[in-house]
């Protein structure tokens, strides 16, 4: 059994799918450190969106 999984392990890591893994795992870590890196940036803009969000949605409600 464990040579079983061994040899999977093997065939994943050397194998097409394999590659696509690792380079998904690659890019959700780059996303990550982006994000981290962008953070307060990323967070006033959302509070910025929603801000005007919430602007728009009062004067539409005003206005009815």
């Amino acid at each position: 059994m464990n040579t079983a999984i061994r040899n999977l392990i093997s065939r994943f890591i050397k194998g097409k799918e394999g590659m696509g893994t690792i380079e998904v795992v690659i890019i959700i870590a780059v996303l990550v450190t982006l994000a981290l890196i962008f953070k307060d940036f990323i967070i006033d803009l959302a509070r910025g969106i929603f801000s005007n969000i919430e602007e728009g949605a009062e004067s539409a409600t005003q206005i009815l």
